[in-house]
């Protein structure tokens, strides 16, 4: 850590840092949750006849950069950008994919909240498998969020008791 000649100037130095520091986490929680849908969702023991898999879903998710909310507070955001899902229409026997097989509308939207919650649907129902709260869980489970932040502070030089 570089030395201060005055408060001043660790406050700005804590103004670069902490949003650097912030996105790395932010981009980590983002991995884990990619992992929980890979594994919840993909690689449960369905495997679809009827349509194929795009992996829109997994590769939708995204984390901010960090933003300051408050005095000295910064926030990223991790979640479903649910632009880089798209509908498809189904060809050769197959089904539409993100789309309403039975009037065309776009349902993209709706695909992260089926899969946490569940779709109830006379064609085709199915239950949630949940991961963004089974991550939530794990995270706190693990104090990870502080104990991560922890180690960064460290790194950077700081003493944290």
């Amino acid at each position: 850590m570089p030395d201060f000649k005055n408060l001043n100037a660790l406050f700005k130095y804590m103004e670069k840092t902490q949003p650097i520091d912030l996105e790395k986490l932010g981009n980590e929680i983002k991995g884990w949750l990619r992992n929980n849908v890979r594994v919840l969702w993909y690689e449960r023991s369905y495997t679809p006849k009827f349509y194929e898999r795009t992996f829109e879903l997994i590769e939708s998710i995204t984390c901010s950069k960090a933003k300051k909310i408050g005095n000295g507070e910064y926030q990223v955001k991790i979640y479903f950008d649910t632009d880089k899902i798209n509908p498809y229409s189904g060809e050769n026997g197959m089904w539409s994919q993100h789309q309403s097989i039975t009037n065309g509308a776009d349902v993209s939207s709706f695909i992260p909240l089926w899969i946490e919650e569940g779709q109830n649907s006379s064609i085709f129902s199915y239950e949630g498998v949940h991961p963004v709260r089974i991550t939530k869980e794990e995270i706190k489970e693990d104090d990870y969020i502080k104990t991560r932040l922890k180690e960064l502070l460290e790194h950077r030089g700081y003493r944290v008791e």
